[in-house]
C-alpha cells in the first residue's frame, strides 16, 4: 500500500465542506486528517459536477474504522490507505448540494445562514474571527485586505480564495480493492 504523503495544510474543502457533512454524518475532528474533491484512485468519483467528499481518517486507537460513517446513508465507499489511515468517501446530502457549489465556486457568502454557523460552529469561530468576516463579506475585513493589497475591491467582490481544484486531489496511489456498503 502506498504511504500518505504530508499533509501540510488542510484543503478549503475540510474548511468549508467538512462541517456541512458533518451534520448529516458525524466527523470525529479528532481523526479527520484532510478533505479533497477528488482522489486518483478512484477517478469515477471524479467529476466536472462534484458529487460527495473524499474525507482521510485516521484508524481508530484499535485501528478499526468509524462504524458510524461508514454505516450512514450518505457513505458511498471507503478503502485503506495505509495502516494508519482510511479514505472514505461520502455523497453530498441534497441539501447542501447548492452551498457546496458555492464553495467550490468561492461565492462563500452567499451559502445559507444555516450553512455559515455550522461552518463556524464546527471550527468554533465567532464574530471576531477571520472565517466569519470572510463568510459575511465583513466591510473591516474588506479593508483590512484592500490596505495590505493596496488595491480597492467592489462589494461584489468575496474576502476568501476560491478553491484551487488541483489541490483537492488525494495523489497517494493505493492498490486495494473497493470496499462497499
Amino acid at each position: 500500500m502506498g504511504e500518505v504523503e504530508t499533509i501540510k495544510k488542510k484543503n478549503y474543502s475540510c474548511t468549508y465542506i467538512a462541517p456541512l457533512i458533518d451534520n448529516f454524518v458525524t466527523l470525529n475532528k479528532n481523526v479527520v486528517v484532510n478533505t479533497f474533491l477528488f482522489d486518483i484512485n478512484y477517478p469515477e468519483y471524479n467529476s466536472d459536477m462534484v458529487r460527495g467528499l473524499f474525507v482521510l481518517l485516521k484508524y481508530e486507537k484499535d485501528k478499526t474504522i468509524n462504524k458510524e460513517i461508514i454505516s450512514s446513508k450518505y457513505h458511498v465507499m471507503h478503502y485503506p490507505v495505509d495502516n494508519n489511515y482510511y479514505m472514505v468517501y461520502i455523497k453530498f446530502p441534497l441539501d447542501i448540494i447548492q452551498d457546496t457549489i458555492y464553495v467550490i465556486q468561492g461565492k462563500y457568502s452567499k451559502l445559507s445562514d444555516k450553512s455559515k454557523g455550522l461552518i463556524l460552529k464546527y471550527h468554533n469561530q465567532t464574530r471576531m474571527d477571520k472565517l466569519y468576516k470572510i463568510l459575511h463579506k465583513s466591510p473591516e475585513y474588506r479593508k483590512e485586505l484592500e490596505n495590505s493589497l493596496n488595491v480597492i475591491l467592489g462589494d461584489e467582490v468575496e474576502l476568501g480564495n476560491i478553491i484551487d481544484q488541483s489541490k483537492e486531489v488525494f495523489t497517494t496511489k493505493v492498490d486495494t480493492i473497493l470496499l462497499e456498503n
